[in-house]
Order: structure tokens, then C-alpha cells, then sequence
């Protein structure tokens, strides 16, 4: 699977997509100098999976990988006060690339949590 091109669907077997479990439960804290922490609900029975965080802006009509963990946070940096940002993540396994969790946005503020 080339992540380059994550935004598009791999081509999988139905059956084997449906089995791809879905990441749940995202969120998204600002701290300092830009900085944002992205955390999420590993699905229950994802063993040795990777989890591929993907950002896009306010439109969300592209989505570019920028990160990949196999844990279930992710800090990423880089962010202007004033700056919206979209994320998601999805679950990558042996058998593919699965759905992506409902998106969650950030408008970046001067003002961050420590």
C-alpha cells in the first residue's frame, strides 16, 4: 500500500475491509509554540497494527498522511495561531488499510493549554 496516496481506498475484499476495525474516540489538544497531541481508543483485537494519521484543511478535501504510530497518540508540530487543521485516523494491518474515524478539527488559538 503506497501511504502517499492514503486518502484513496486500497482495493480489498469487502469482506476483509468490514474487518478492519475503525479507531474511535479522537481528540485533539493545542500546547505550546504549536504543538498538538492527538489521542484515540485503539479497536479492541487490533494486535500489531499501525495507526496512520492523516490532516487535511478547513475544506477536508485531501487528506495527507502525517504520521504513523503503534501507539495511540500522536504529537504533531508546526501549527500557526489562527491555522484550522483537520484529522483522522485509520488502523493499517496485514490486510490493509481500514476506514478512517470520524473526523475532528482544530482552529489553533494564541492562547494553548500547557
Amino acid at each position: 500500500i503506497n501511504l502517499r496516496n492514503a486518502g484513496a481506498m486500497p482495493i480489498i475484499r469487502m469482506g476483509i475491509m468490514a474487518a478492519i476495525k475503525i479507531p474511535e474516540h479522537l481528540t485533539v489538544a493545542a500546547r505550546k509554540n504549536g504543538v498538538l497531541r492527538l489521542m484515540w481508543v485503539k479497536p479492541t483485537g487490533a494486535h500489531s497494527a499501525k495507526f496512520v494519521v492523516e490532516a487535511s484543511g478547513p475544506e477536508q478535501d485531501s487528506w495527507e498522511v502525517v504520521a504513523q504510530t503503534k501507539k495511540t497518540f500522536a504529537i504533531l508540530d508546526g501549527f500557526k495561531p489562527g491555522e484550522t487543521a483537520w484529522f483522522r485516523v485509520r488502523l493499517l494491518t496485514s490486510a490493509g488499510l481500514g476506514h478512517a474515524c470520524e473526523p475532528i478539527g482544530i482552529n489553533v488559538s494564541s492562547r494553548v493549554a500547557a
